[in-house]
């Protein structure tokens, strides 16, 4: 009987496989763009770590506000303001101390009146008259009865005729005595009126007048008085009004100064915060910036890793050629032992038939990367 001769699989190592649409020069880490990827993150990270030297070195580090500068410039506004004020009222004078009795020398009308009826006398004129008139009469009849009568006749009736004579004569003087009397206390009645008149009118007219003159000092003085405290309250009123003037002035500038001084401070607040924002801005940049070059690092390293499938035979079972790749490759069916590697029936290669260059060890398995290699892992 004849010995069959055991069939002997060689294994194939390609160490160059030939170019095929599946290799297309890729697995590299140039092909990937890792290299350029940590080029990128490097030059980025050697600017970010500029913009955190100091200021004085080119970078934005250092106290911004260490040039900060005190913009509330207030003057003295109120120096100026008048505060010393002179008492208006100082040189006030006593307008009343001038004021005299206007009465001190008015004098008594009454003081030189006469007794008008101190000067009247008996009338002895009367009584004279009479007598003589007595006589005449008497001696009249006698002259005129003697003619006449005759001596004893003329007698009796002279007598008798002296008699009515005297009696009418006496009567008459009584009568003009008496007359007379009347008259001179009528007349001396009179002048006393007429004195106590002259009196009572002049010591009115002293008396009006010492008033008049008393009201006419009086309101002088009063005038005189209203007249001083009307300048000065009207000084006092001015020295005010223009103290306030002044005040708001000053008030008015004082506001402006500190108005402007907070807009100065505010703008320098805000040109500070604005190069501190713009600072952050651009470390935040170049934060960003590394960060997305480390992200497209990663990326690409997880799509150069993606490119590696697991294709150590210790992980696969039910294993069965079904090929051969142009390049040489045999190409097998498989399964993976672990579900996690993948379910259901595979198509690829054995890591330990292709070349080096394509393999890598990751967690203790070798895993291929099929973009080097003219054949395509998938699922059948």
């Amino acid at each position: 009987m004849a010995t069959k001769k055991k069939a002997t699989t060689k294994k194939q190592v390609n160490t160059t496989p030939g170019e095929t649409p599946f290799r297309k020069g890729q697995g590299s880490d140039e092909s990937y763009g890792i290299p350029e990827d940590r080029s990128n993150i490097d030059d980025a990270f050697d600017q970010f770590q500029i913009l955190g030297k100091d200021i004085s070195q080119g970078g934005l580090m250092g106290n911004l506000w260490a040039d900060a500068e005190n913009k509330m410039d207030i003057g003295d506004n109120f120096g100026g303001v008048k505060t010393d004020f002179s008492n208006q009222s100082a040189n006030l004078t006593n307008t009343f101390g001038g004021l005299q009795n206007q009465f001190a020398n008015n004098t008594n009308q009454f003081e030189g009146m006469e007794n008008t009826f101190e000067d009247l006398s008996v009338d002895l004129e009367g009584r004279s008259f009479q007598q003589d008139s007595l006589r005449e009469n008497q001696a009249n009849v006698l002259n005129q009865l003697r003619d006449v009568g005759g001596t004893s006749g003329g007698a009796s009736l002279a007598q008798s005729l002296v008699k009515s004579g005297s009696d009418a004569n006496r009567q008459i003087g009584a009568d003009t005595s008496r007359q007379m009397q009347q008259n001179q206390m009528a007349s001396a009645s009179q002048a006393g009126k007429l004195q106590q008149m002259a009196a009572q009118g002049q010591t009115n007219i002293d008396t009006a007048s010492s008033q008049g003159q008393a009201a006419v000092d009086m309101a002088k003085a009063q005038g005189g008085m209203q007249t001083q405290l009307a300048i000065a309250q009207g000084g006092q009123a001015a020295n005010q009004l223009s103290s306030q003037a002044e005040l708001a002035a000053a008030q008015g500038l004082q506001n402006a100064d500190i108005a402007t001084g907070q807009g100065a401070m505010e703008a320098q607040k805000i040109q500070l915060q604005g190069a501190a924002d713009n600072r952050d801005l651009m470390f935040q940049t170049k934060q960003g910036e590394l960060s997305f070059l480390a992200g497209l690092l990663n990326a690409d390293q997880a799509n150069k890793d993606s490119d590696y499938k697991k294709s150590d035979r210790r992980l696969k079972k039910n294993i069965s050629k079904i090929g051969v790749s142009a390049s040489g490759i045999n190409i097998y069916s498989f399964e993976y032992k672990n579900p996690s590697h993948g379910c259901g029936l595979f198509q690829g290669v054995m890591s330990d038939e292709v070349s080096a260059v394509a393999v890598r060890m990751l967690d203790g398995y070798d895993t291929v990367n099929y973009n080097m290699l003219d054949i395509e892992f998938k699922q059948i």
